[in-house]
C-alpha cells in the first residue's frame, strides 16, 4: 500500500494504483487564415496513448468531462448524498486488523496497543473484562469497541 512505502525523492507522490492510457499530450495554437479573414486560430493537438484506447476517444472523453465540469459552474445541480454500504463482515482471516481501524481517540488506541492489544484478534481473544482493565480504556471506549465489533461480525471471546 502507498502509505507503507517510503521515498527519498523530493516531490514524488506514491499512489496505490494508477491507470491512465494517455501517456503524453501536446498542443499548439497557430494563427491561420480562412479566405480573406486572417483572425482565426488553428489548434493542433497531439495525444500519445498506450494503445488500449484510441487518441480521438481519449480526447472526446476529456471534452465530455470538461463540459460536465463547466456545466456545474454555469448551472449548479444539487446531488443527493449516496449511501454506500460495504459488507465488511470479516472472518478469521480479517482479525489481524489493527485497533486503529476502530477510530477511537488516539490516547485510547495507544493505550490498547501498550496493553498488548495491537489487533482486533488480540482484543477479542482477551475479552471485554481484560480490555476494560487497561489504563485509559473507559466505558465509553468499550461501547464504541462493542458496536464496531458487532457491526463487523466479531464477538468477544
Amino acid at each position: 500500500m502507498a502509505k507503507e512505502q517510503k521515498t527519498d525523492v523530493v516531490g514524488e507522490i506514491i499512489l496505490d494504483a494508477t491507470f491512465t492510457p494517455v501517456l503524453k499530450t501536446n498542443y499548439t495554437v497557430e494563427p491561420t487564415r480562412l479566405g480573406k479573414k486572417s483572425d482565426y486560430d488553428k489548434l493542433t493537438m497531439e495525444i500519445w496513448t498506450d494503445g488500449s484506447i484510441d487518441p480521438l476517444y481519449a480526447l472526446k472523453m476529456a471534452a465530455k468531462d470538461l463540459i460536465n465540469s463547466f456545466g456545474q459552474i454555469a448551472d449548479p445541480k444539487e446531488f443527493e448524498e449516496e449511501v454506500v454500504t460495504i459488507n465488511t463482515s470479516i472472518g478469521p482471516q480479517g482479525s489481524d486488523i489493527s485497533v486503529e481501524e476502530i477510530e477511537l481517540p488516539l490516547r485510547v488506541t495507544n493505550a490498547l496497543k501498550k496493553a498488548g492489544y495491537p489487533t482486533i484478534d488480540a482484543l477479542t481473544k482477551a475479552g471485554r473484562l481484560d480490555v476494560s482493565r487497561a489504563k485509559n480504556v473507559g466505558e465509553k471506549s468499550l461501547k464504541v469497541i462493542d458496536s464496531w465489533l458487532k457491526e463487523r461480525g466479531f464477538t468477544w471471546k
